[in-house]
């Protein structure tokens, strides 16, 4: 296996981690560009070392036939190491909260990356390529109809930044309390470097017109540092 072929391999393995990292990175996802760039290029690395272990056992049981049965490759072990490992890398990209898990596309989409990456590695430019972008379109594709599902439902996801004061929160909540929004869930999330709380709603409206005025109303308090829709809303 020549250099230019090893470094074909593993730039095209990077460059499909990178597009679906990309598309998590976008998202605001926990694992994405980086991430999944290293996922997809450290699978193709074992598919070629495998490759290199079984060149390399071949090469010395034609100089001493003798070692033929005292040398063994098994090809698919580093290969079924790396599916099996990354599992313990996409769990930590999910998040039990109080009515829905969240992370597991984010988890998949890593799982995919390396299966993508060890074909690559392999030579199976279809398979990983062919994988690498049924995925995207599904991200990118299905995503968008999902997204049209929750506005036609009236379900909304919002981040709210805030100045860390509970009656901030307390002020959100009966406003949304008088208008008859649901709260289906609320998820506080790690406090920022400059002290604001973050906090991610996920409420159940009305109709289109609610989730204007909410986004307005809220703005308008005070301790309200920024607001962004996650989920069910199309920004303008």
């Amino acid at each position: 296996m020549t250099t230019l072929t090893v470094l074909t391999r593993l730039f095209t393995a990077l460059l499909l981690g990178g597009a679906i990292g990309y598309e998590r990175e976008y998202r605001n996802r926990p694992a994405g560009f980086r991430t999944h760039m290293l996922v997809s290029l450290g699978a193709a690395s074992v598919s070629l070392l495998q490759i290199s272990m079984l060149e390399e056992a071949g090469r010395l049981i034609a100089e001493n036939p003798a070692l033929g049965e005292a040398v063994k490759v098994d090809v698919g072990r580093l290969g079924a190491a790396v599916i099996s490992g990354i599992g313990f890398l996409g769990a930590g990209t999910i998040f039990l909260t109080r009515n829905y898990i969240k992370g597991l596309t984010t988890a998949a989409s890593l799982w995919l990356v390396a299966v993508s990456g060890l074909s690559v590695g392999m030579g199976y430019y279809a398979i990983g390529v062919g994988t690498a972008l049924l995925a995207l379109a599904v991200l990118l594709v299905l995503g968008r109809v999902q997204e049209a599902m929750f506005r036609k439902s009236g379900i909304i996801t919002i981040e709210v930044a805030y100045d860390g004061n509970q009656s901030t929160l307390a002020v959100i909540e009966e406003y949304l309390l008088r208008i008859g929004a649901k709260v289906i869930d609320l998820e506080h999330l790690e406090a920022r470097k400059d002290g604001n709380g973050i906090c991610l709603f996920t409420l159940d409206l009305k109709s289109s017109a609610d989730k204007d005025a909410l986004i307005r109303e809220i703005l308008e308090n005070n301790g309200v540092v920024s607001i962004r829709v996650i989920k069910g809303y199309e920004s303008q």
